[in-house]
């Protein structure tokens, strides 16, 4: 039983700085791709000076990308369902790691193994199911547009 509680407490920690960590990179990188976007903006409004240039631009589709790409934020319908595919496939294997692990360690440090191990499995799995949801949902929406297959177009 002393093993228990130093392995859950070293796990969980483990857990929450990798968690920490990848927030701080992923904001990190958004508020850079904000910032680049909002100069280009800029410099961009900044060419067009006459009121009719500005108008005859955003009335052409190239404006009107412009417009939509600062007023509404894109979804990445593709980039969630790789991340979740991902964490989900990480926790299974990471859950069969300390399943399989369980024979090397003492009886007291088994049953905390075991409880990890199923969970990860278990996470592992809903992470996994829960792409499967978002990218059948994402289809049934039009998030995902179906691309036609290269070898069919080839042919034509």
């Amino acid at each position: 039983m002393d093993l228990i509680a130093p392995m859950t407490i070293s796990i969980t920690l483990f857990l929450v700085l990798g968690a920490v960590a990848r927030q701080f990179i992923v904001n990190r990188r958004m508020r850079e791709i904000a910032r680049i976007n909002a100069e280009l903006q800029a410099k961009l409004l900044d060419k067009l000076t006459a009121t009719g240039e500005l108008q005859a631009y955003i009335a052409s589709d190239a404006g009107q990308r412009f417009v939509d790409a600062a007023t509404v934020e894109r979804s990445n319908p593709h980039g969630k369902i790789l991340a979740s595919v991902q964490s989900g496939i990480l926790l299974f294997t990471a859950g069969i790691a300390l399943q399989a692990s369980r024979q090397y360690v003492g009886d007291e440090a088994r049953n905390v193994l075991h409880l990890f191990g199923t969970l990860g499995m278990l996470v592992g799995v809903g992470f996994l199911v829960s792409a499967a949801a978002v990218f059948v949902l994402s289809k049934r929406w039009g998030l995902i547009a179906d691309r036609p297959d290269p070898a069919e177009s080839a042919e034509k």
